[in-house]
């Protein structure tokens, strides 16, 4: 079966295991039943147990990877088939876009390797077990704040195992959140946007740390940009779309999704982040063209712009980072990028929701 990214991806994927603070990674295709080459982890399979209850202790059942929802490339992405630690290392921060100043920034060990997403009520998050089986507890309860939604963050702490049981569909989805094997994360103020998926983060983090961010899909990127856009990338801009603004400090920076002429066999879409006073930066999605499913499964060979939300936006003492959710026709794969040395690294921390009807 073809998916996301051009990377297989295990269907049930939703979560990462490894622990780590930034990560360096590569071009990806993304998505879930699309393509994808980062690191994507496979939900378990259903539980016969009819406990639902979460207790103080990790399990030990090693999950069962389910089909594969990715499309399979040479290009890496955000998640993909059974996940790894990422190579870690600071990435150097891009001139234009290092925000580190006295205001509230996330700390150097802040990043963690996970997402979790919301019940139906917006008071609970889970992680999903991945492929390994296991996450320290340690590193669980060192997570204390959850980042999505518009760039808002949520106080969070972790409240145990769950252990789901038999009625288990498989999708990691709200409606059959009490019905999953997961580690159970307590909103401790306010409340999550119900089924939304989050970056959990270690550590308290100061909302000051966070760029307000706006959906813009109804705005369009200018002519003028455009053309800059192609004369520097040496390829005609096919179609062109605004995903999302974000507020730096009181100037705007647009997140773009620009798809480029196809030649050939060859394609390419690239996200593309303009600040006010500097070069665009761009993650790039190269793809081989086929009618039918060229960056996600039953994409038709053309990019949606409604397919991609700008999570949140924050400062970082090694640059901007962005957290970016991809959908398509069977989940979502979520990632994160960097503003870094002149373009949007992939810093490889990505997770997978398998969703399928």
């Amino acid at each position: 079966m073809k998916a996301i990214r051009k990377a297989a991806f295990c269907a049930a994927a939703i979560m990462l295991a490894a622990s780590l603070s930034a990560c360096s990674g590569g071009d990806d295709k993304a998505g879930s039943s699309g393509k994808s080459t980062g690191r994507d982890a496979a939900a378990i399979t259903p539980s016969s147990s009819p406990d639902h209850s979460i207790e103080g202790q990790e399990p030990t059942e090693t999950p069962s990877p389910s089909a594969s929802t990715l499309k399979e490339s040479g290009s890496p992405s955000p998640s993909a088939s059974a996940p790894k630690p990422a190579a870690c290392g600071k990435p150097s921060a891009s001139p234009s876009t290092n925000t580190a100043t006295a205001a509230p920034a996330l700390g150097e060990k802040s990043l963690s390797a996970y997402f979790g997403f919301a019940d139906e009520t917006g008071t609970k998050l889970m992680i999903v077990p991945d492929i390994q089986g296991e996450i320290d507890p340690d590193a669980l309860s060192s997570i204390k704040t959850a980042a999505g939604a518009g760039g808002k963050t949520l106080p969070v702490a972790y409240a145990g195992v769950q252990q789901g049981d038999a009625k288990d569909n498989g999708r990691q989805t709200a409606s059959n959140f009490v019905h999953m094997k997961g580690y159970v994360f307590q909103v401790e103020q306010g409340t999550a946007q119900p089924n939304a998926t989050y970056y959990m983060l270690r550590g308290e983090q100061a909302p000051e740390a966070f760029f307000p961010v706006e959906d813009r899909k109804a705005a369009k990127p200018g002519a003028s940009l455009l053309k800059a856009v192609a004369q520097e990338k040496k390829r005609k801009v096919d179609q062109a779309w605004t995903i999302g603004r974000i507020d730096v400090n009181g100037k705007p920076m647009d997140l773009l999704l620009i798809q480029f002429a196809r030649e050939q066999k060859s394609m390419l879409a690239s996200l593309v982040l303009v600040p006010e006073e500097s070069k665009p930066l761009y993650k790039d999605f190269p793809a081989d063209y086929d009618e039918n499913s060229t960056w996600t499964v039953d994409d038709g060979g053309t990019m949606n712009p409604d397919s991609f939300s700008l999570r949140f936006a924050a400062r970082t003492g090694e640059g901007m980072i962005l957290g970016m959710e991809w959908n398509a026709a069977e989940g979502s794969n979520s990632f994160l990028l960097q503003a870094d040395s002149g373009k949007l690294a992939d810093l490889g921390i990505g997770g997978g929701r398998y969703m399928s009807p």
